[in-house]
């Protein structure tokens, strides 16, 4: 009995022990928030709902069948933005309807900044557009329904008509108010971000051969979220450190041709279908590394409890809290390597055996893997099932490696950080993983420092606006963005010398 006794005091001991280390760590671990430098900047909400309705009018959809929309936006953008092309340098060269400007800096030794946006935007899907509540490229300025005040309605408010028209908007009132940048800023406004890419490929090459690389690189990316981040109850404005690479594979089985009425044992559709299902069935490791630990160490003190003492004890809790981001498909994609069967094909007829039958799977890579690894990996885990299977990579996808990381303690990143923080003074900043595929990878080679955000805010209700059914934006949060955008152009154009 007295030994009993004496383990028992001992593990009562070390739970009293393990707790106060939990409350001390929790009560200890400081905010990584920047104080803001100043009041919000001023912006009329109006005005920029005006000209983002606008630019959503232009039915600007990849591919050259819409070339006229992207050269009526581009007589819009002269006649709205005189004091932008008055003052910026066209540069000639590039391709379909992307373009790029210069703003020549008064100090040309100092590097570049790059910002860019694009003009392009996905179509709508056929069938679904007596599903919008407005039609899709009516701009319309209506009640928000869900949220007070109105909103912008049509494809492109989220994805990025906003930005780019805010970014033009921050020029031309640091033009109107005589401002001039000490650093060389570029803005890169291309045509064909949502199919690939190329355009900003050949921009890359052509930046490449002029020798240019950039002290940092500002991209669309992660949002300002609002009721997304558990725990959280202030607004996260989470900066995409990262991107994940993008790989699909094409798999591919074979088998007897003939009468659906007389079928082999084995067919091409069950052989390949099993392939599927023990790659599904065998996920890439989950962690905690890189991207998704940096931005819980930077919300995790300023969640409310209990979900604070949990992300501030990570060095005990690692574990649980892995196993809760797994089970949840939004979250889990920050901490592994997706992937996801997205095409079949087999049998043109229902009574023929196909001797073919092929499927697609799509692959979104973490930083730690890498496309051969992950090509590798999905070979040996077919193979051991016994499944006579061939994979190669889809040469027209645009696959690419996951980016590196870009470092949070950089004059890029604070600079971002503080025009948030200026405008949102009650949003917490916080580094993350952009987990879906921009311009800026075609460019990775031209900055150590790219840095992924779009300046609008998404509640849960939203997620599925992008590239959706009823696109929109808040008026109210456009003047806050505008105002931001004017920030960070001016600030990156003084930023310091030293980066």
């Amino acid at each position: 009995m007295a030994s009993g006794a004496r383990v028992a005091g001992l593990v009562v001991g070390a739970v009293a022990t393990l707790v106060g280390l939990i409350a001390l760590k929790t009560a200890t671990t400081p905010s990584l928030q920047l104080a803001p430098d100043g009041p919000p900047t001023p912006a009329d909400a109006s005005l920029a709902a005006t000209l983002v309705s606008e630019a959503v009018s232009f039915p600007t959809v990849s591919g050259a069948a819409h070339r006229p929309a992207f050269d009526d936006l581009f007589g819009w953008h002269q006649a709205r933005f005189p004091g932008f092309h008055r003052t910026l340098e066209l540069r000639p060269g590039t391709l379909g309807a992307s373009r790029l400007y210069v703003w020549s800096g008064s100090e040309p030794d100092l590097a570049p900044v790059l910002l860019l946006a694009h003009q392009d935007v996905v179509p709508v899907e056929a069938g679904t557009e007596a599903d919008w509540s407005y039609p899709p490229f009516s701009g319309a300025v209506a009640p928000c329904g869900d949220w007070p005040g109105d909103c912008v309605w049509g494809r492109g408010t989220l994805d990025m008509k906003a930005t780019l028209v805010g970014l033009s908007w921050a020029v031309e009132a640091l033009v109107d108010a005589g401002w001039t940048p000490r650093r060389t800023l570029y803005f890169w406004f291309s045509d064909d971000e949502e199919v690939g890419g190329a355009a900003t490929q050949d921009l890359d090459a052509r930046l490449a051969a002029q020798g240019v690389d950039f002290a940092f690189i500002l991209d669309e990316g992660l949002v300002v979220t609002d009721g997304l981040v558990p725990g959280l109850t202030p607004p996260g404005a989470l900066v995409g450190v990262a991107e994940k690479g993008y790989l699909s594979v094409e798999l591919t089985a074979k088998g007897g041709m003939g009468h659906s009425s007389m079928p082999p044992s084995d067919t091409s559709v069950g052989a390949l279908s099993r392939a599927i299902a023990a790659l599904e069935a065998d996920p890439f490791p989950a962690g905690m590394d890189g991207p998704a630990g940096e931005m819980f160490r930077h919300l995790g003190p300023e969640m409310r409890m209990p979900e604070r003492a949990v992300f501030t004890n990570l060095w005990l809790l690692r574990g649980i809290v892995l196993g809760q981001l797994e089970a949840v498909r939004t979250t889990n994609a920050l901490v592994r390597t997706t992937q996801a069967p997205t095409q079949l094909r087999a049998s043109d007829a229902d009574n023929v055996l196909p001797q073919t039958a092929t499927g697609v799977v799509n692959l979104r890579l973490h930083p730690r893997d890498s496309m051969a690894g992950a090509e590798a990996r999905m070979r040996s885990i077919i193979e051991g099932v016994g499944e006579d299977v061939t994979l190669r990579p889809l040469p027209t996808a645009g696959n690419t490696d996951p980016s590196d990381v870009s470092p949070v303690d950089h004059e890029g990143y604070r600079v971002l950080s503080a025009a948030i923080r200026r405008q949102l003074p009650e949003a917490v900043v916080a580094p993350g993983l952009f987990v879906a595929a921009s311009d800026s990878r075609h460019l990775r080679e031209r900055s150590e420092a790219i840095y992924r955000f779009s300046p609008v805010r998404m509640t849960p209700t939203d997620v599925g606006r992008i590239h959706g059914t009823d696109e929109r934006v808040r008026v109210d949060d456009l003047a806050w963005s505008f105002a931001l955008l004017r920030d960070l152009v001016e600030a990156s154009g003084d930023a310091a010398e030293q980066l």
